[in-house]
């Protein structure tokens, strides 16, 4: 082993992690990889990362164990064919582990060599250029747009108040110049409005319809529109209302009886006509009657 730092012998374990590398690479973009495969990127990604670390990166109070300067040329070819593979067909594997270890592997190596004045390749020292955006500069992209275009509509705003006016001077010429957040912020918020204040509207409909005849949910003939129909859901409202008197929610307690009470639309002897169920018609009265007293 003391000779196992010598440069020949170094030369020759960095050229077989070079050809061990370009190999990976070729079995990577293929369609279809074998078990070999496997066994090949797992030493590599996590024993050649290692021993790469091991031979050039100095520890803090010891001397590296090789000089990075006598393999300059086949530490620059290694370091280059990583970064293919870190950022080529690496970013398939099924295992995020592997890809990490050889990106970490970079980072350290690409450092050590700039504070030894390495000159390494672009295509080491720039990060690879990605077409497909990001979640964040998607988000960006949006916030960038909306700002715009509340600036332009501010604009336009303020220029056809002044084409209005010729003979005044325009007191918003410094909201042009400026992109006032608060506005901006304010006309989203009416856009926003614009569009959700039917969706609100109608899902309250809904909502009013389905309290009303709930048992047109269910197929005809199920047991459950049979007990919609006699009063189950009046049933089951009532007895909410009591939690929720219970839970001290006396506003939403009496939101819901008042709902109740608008359903019955009606006198006593009509909603008793129409109720099949004696008990619920009562006790949806007797509430009527503590909310009206």
């Amino acid at each position: 082993m003391k000779d196992a730092y010598k440069p020949e012998y170094v030369d020759s374990l960095l050229h077989n992690m070079l050809k061990d590398v370009e190999k990976l690479q070729n079995e990577l973009a293929k369609k279809t990889t074998s078990s070999s495969c496997a066994v090949l990127e797992q030493y590599i990604c996590l024993t050649v990362t290692e021993i790469l670390l091991k031979f050039f990166e100095k520890p803090y109070s010891e001397q590296a164990k090789v000089d990075i300067h006598a393999h300059k040329k086949m530490f620059t070819s290694l370091l280059q064919h990583l970064s293919m593979l870190h950022a080529g067909s690496l970013k398939r594997s099924q295992s995020p582990k592997h890809w990490y270890r050889v990106d970490q592997c970079i980072k350290r190596l690409r450092k050590w060599a700039e504070e030894n004045n390495i000159a390494l390749p672009a295509s080491v020292v720039m990060p690879p250029f990605s077409t497909v955006p990001t979640v964040k500069q998607r988000w960006q992209c949006a916030a960038n747009s909306a700002r715009f275009i509340g600036q332009q509509t501010l604009t336009m705003r303020n220029r056809a108040n002044s084409l209005m006016m010729p003979g005044f001077p325009n007191p918003n010429n410094h909201n042009e110049k400026v992109a006032n957040v608060v506005t901006c912020y304010h006309m989203m918020i009416g856009e926003f409005k614009f569009y959700l204040l039917p969706l609100h509207s109608a899902e309250g409909s809904v909502l009013v319809d389905v309290l009303h005849t709930p048992d047109l949910l269910f197929p005809v003939g199920s047991s459950l529109r049979e007990k919609c129909a006699k009063g189950g859901v009046v049933t089951k409202l009532i007895q909410h209302c009591k939690t929720l008197m219970q839970n001290k929610q006396d506003n939403l307690c009496t939101r819901v009886l008042q709902t109740l009470c608008r359903m019955c639309n009606g006198s006593r002897q009509n909603l008793s006509e129409q109720s099949s169920n004696p008990r619920i018609t009562e006790r949806i009265l007797q509430f009527r009657d503590q909310l009206v007293a």
